[in-house]
């Protein structure tokens, strides 16, 4: 944290935030990159302020909103933000900060993923280096610093913190850091600090009760009419596609043909994606039963739909994979120690999968979970 408030560099608000608000203000604060000095440089802090509706008397509070990601500007989320705030907007004002690497508070890009994620791994590792050695400064440590700077910049006084997603992740981080600076804190769809399983077993658990759930609520569920648990037979199917991959084309959401290669860790991927897909649940089991019976295309489609494709050049200020990926690597439990040399590191992993319970996974086994 600045021992004194840095100074405000004002700026003319994008359009998209004076529709809003003709009284809306816009600036940045300039703040390290590195707090501890090792390394220089700075990095500019992107913030929008709403004043309240009542501008007769102070405001009673301010409302700081975070969004999640991690990748995503606040700041490009203005619309629904307002909306949120508006019914407590009398006597509050509303900021948005674009965190550190997001936006237009220098977002973070690199030419290894601008115009394609295929071979992601291998693309992280040549975004990493092309970085260098400021990717250490991309956390969510440094980055709850900045949000306290902007308060300091403008003189917010106490804040109504809220966050959603990662934005609940950094939400807790700034609370540990600056408790006194809280009024209230709202966590919406939280992800838990210092972080979940890092082999995400409990979202596993979460697919078999949700799978077992959509079944016993669904009229005509397909593992029902075969008078099958609806686990069992997602399970059957991984075990085919581990032994038997399918390959072809499938429509994806747009309309398009993409190649699809089905394997037990691809259907792990899609069953994965139904935490924010809701039409996985309606969809998974037919199209199992569907490639049981010798269909692949309903199966063929969740895949298009799911794997990920490209999808034409990245725009960093709208989301920057690498600030996604620096958070990650540095704040999230991994499955390896953090001082493993990464050549000793698939074997940690193993051992590491090898100690949950039998079953913990299913119906994946714990490498195609994970994969």
């Amino acid at each position: 944290m600045a021992l004194t408030a840095p100074p405000v560099i004002p700026i003319t608000c994008p359009a998209a935030a004076r529709d809003i608000t003709p009284s809306v203000h816009c600036g940045y604060v300039r703040v390290p990159l590195d707090r501890s000095g090792t390394l220089s440089g700075t990095i500019r802090v992107y913030f929008e302020r709403y004043p309240p509706r009542d501008v007769s008397r102070p405001p009673t509070s301010t409302v700081l909103s975070i969004e999640g990601g991690p990748g995503y500007p606040t700041a490009a989320d203005r619309d629904y933000r307002t909306q949120l705030w508006a019914p407590v907007s009398k006597r509050r004002a509303l900021v948005l900060v674009d965190l550190r690497g997001t936006g237009r508070s220098d977002a973070l890009a690199c030419p290894a993923l601008q115009h394609s994620t295929r071979n992601y791994v291998a693309r992280a590792g040549m975004c990493a280096r092309e970085l260098g050695p400021k990717r250490d400064y991309y956390g969510t440590g440094d980055a709850v610093e900045d949000l306290e700077d902007v308060l300091l910049a403008i003189r917010a006084g106490p804040v109504d913190l809220y966050g959603d997603s990662y934005g609940t992740y950094a939400a807790q981080a700034f609370a540990v850091r600056h408790p006194e600076r809280l009024r209230s804190l709202t966590l919406d769809a939280s992800y838990p600090l210092p972080g979940t399983d890092p082999a995400y077993a409990d979202l596993a658990g979460a697919f078999r009760r949700g799978l077992r759930f959509v079944c016993q609520r669904r009229p005509g569920c397909p593992a029902a009419q075969r008078r099958e648990d609806a686990v069992a037979l997602l399970q059957k199917t991984a075990r085919r596609l581990a032994a038997n991959p399918v390959r072809g084309f499938g429509l994806d959401g747009d309309g398009h043909l993409q190649p699809v290669t089905l394997t037990d860790s691809t259907l792990a991927q899609i069953a994965g994606s139904s935490y924010y897909s809701y039409a996985v649940w309606k969809d998974i089991l037919a199209a199992a039963v569907s490639l049981d019976e010798g269909d692949p295309t309903p199966m063929l489609r969740l895949g298009a739909e799911h794997l990920g494709y490209e999808a034409g050049e990245a725009v960093p200020t709208e989301f920057s994979d690498p600030l996604y990926l620096a958070v990650t690597c540095h704040d999230y439990p991994q499955l390896w120690d953090p001082g493993t040399p990464i050549s000793l590191r698939a074997e940690q992993v193993a051992a590491r999968l090898g100690g949950y319970p039998p079953g913990t996974f299913t119906p994946f086994t714990a490498k195609a979970w994970t994969s």
